[in-house]
């Protein structure tokens, strides 16, 4: 099985994160989300979204909603957390600067559609400081998201289930920071 390098998660959530600053805490809830993994139930307070690329009409977005607030560590965002949850979505869309609100469904066949999925991958209690390897984190082997309206408050829903059988849901009402690359 592919083994993951934690440092090189820590590395990803660099591009992956958002913090709330005091500047935008308006319309921001105090906990904007939630992620149900089993019976388990985590409070959600950041999200990202970065634009990867386009090709063919279609946009490719890595979507991160994550259990911490992020810091600015010399110009570089970090997890205030050292142990984070976080769930990352892949998505393909033919919009191009922003993820069109509509349903999203998973697809595994390869075939990058507009508003598909194309994985979800699930980073549970991970230390960002470890070098440790682990495994293939557990992914979503069916699934949905929707994007019930988007920036500059995004209101985000999601259901699944993963690769060890767990019912995985939650949803996220707020800003998201764009990542530029």
């Amino acid at each position: 099985m592919k083994k993951i390098n934690l440092f090189l998660i820590s590395y990803a959530l660099v591009f992956f994160t958002v913090s709330c600053s005091s500047d935008d805490d308006g319309d921001v809830l105090n906990n904007p989300g939630t992620l149900s993994i089993g019976d388990t139930e985590i409070q959600l307070k950041a999200g990202a979204l970065e634009n990867i690329e386009s090709f063919n009409g279609i946009t490719n977005f890595n979507l991160i909603l994550l259990d911490s607030n992020i810091t600015i560590v010399q110009g570089q965002p970090f997890p205030e957390n050292n142990v984070i949850t976080a769930i990352n979505f892949e998505l393909f869309t033919d919009a191009s600067q922003d993820l069109a609100e509509g349903v999203y469904l998973l697809d595994d066949s390869f075939e990058i559609t507009p508003q598909t999925i194309g994985s979800v991958a699930i980073l549970e209690n991970v230390d960002v400081n470890s070098e440790t390897e682990i495994d293939e984190p557990p992914f979503f082997v069916e699934g949905s998201l929707e994007i019930i309206s988007n920036g500059p408050q995004y209101e985000i829903e999601f259901s699944g289930v993963d690769n060890l059988g767990r019912d995985i849901n939650g949803s996220y009402q707020g800003t998201l920071t764009v990542i530029e690359e």
